[in-house]
């Protein structure tokens, strides 16, 4: 198993855990929860991949078709496309049992980013994410490339553990508030989409994005993401302080 994949359970083992923690709090059964995940997260991971071959089709037609579904050796998944795919089947499969859409994504909120923190370890650890030569005393020398180069992976993980803690404290004020609930959800978004695009600058992005179209489809995406964010936020928001003010 490569450096990476370990990471990446760990990150799954630590997800399902604070799922199962902050789940609990509502009136809401674990159980349908945790299937719900794996079902919208298998969705998204798929769709993340059928993105990722598309865009780099013409590298995997040079290799074979059957490399496209041999993941383990040549990975590659179009994160911003799994994200969207995997919130907007949770969301269908919730509404579906009459689950408030925003009271659950809300408690999810804090699995997502610790989740998030390790995976983004491990692309340190496994050379996944190259980053920018520095002269920042906190530098990494990667195999094969000049010069010493920027640890976002270490950068990633230290801002989503910042939102983590920005998360929890919402989620216990939003017990008392049911619209913090939706402000968390567009918060997310934002988060997600304002982390890819904050650590662009430091990110080798001949590696990252070796073609135009895979450049275009991910800023593309992101601009959504954000847009969409902001919209929920100032939308929820607007209600949060509409109450506080009826009160």
């Amino acid at each position: 198993m490569y450096t990476l994949g370990i990471f990446l359970v760990l990150a799954l083992f630590w997800f399902l855990y604070f799922v199962w923690r902050y789940v609990r709090l509502t009136p809401h059964r674990e159980e349908y929860v945790f299937d719900v995940i794996i079902i919208a997260g298998l969705i998204g991971v798929i769709a993340g991949r059928i993105a990722h071959v598309l865009i780099h089709l013409r590298v995997f037609m040079e290799t074979g078709y059957s490399t496209m579904f041999a993941i383990h050796l040549y990975p590659g998944i179009q994160d911003s496309v799994a994200f969207i795919f995997t919130l907007l089947s949770a969301g269908i499969l919730f509404s579906r049992k009459k689950i408030p859409v925003s009271l659950i994504i809300s408690h999810l909120t804090i699995a997502f980013c610790v989740g998030m923190a390790l995976a983004s370890l491990g692309t340190l650890f496994g050379g996944t994410i190259v980053g920018t030569t520095t002269t920042l005393p906190l530098r990494i020398k990667y195999a094969g490339l000049d010069g010493l180069r920027h640890m976002i992976g270490i950068y990633q993980a230290v801002y989503y553990c910042f939102w983590a803690f920005i998360f929890h404290t919402l989620l216990m004020l939003g017990r008392h508030n049911k619209y913090l609930y939706g402000v968390m959800v567009g918060l997310m978004l934002w988060v997600f989409a304002f982390g890819k695009v904050i650590f662009l600058s430091w990110i080798e992005k001949d590696l990252l994005y070796p073609t135009v179209l895979a450049r275009s489809v991910d800023v593309g995406l992101v601009g959504l993401l954000m847009l969409t964010g902001l919209g929920l936020l100032v939308y929820y928001l607007r209600l949060y302080v509409l109450k506080l003010h009826a009160r």
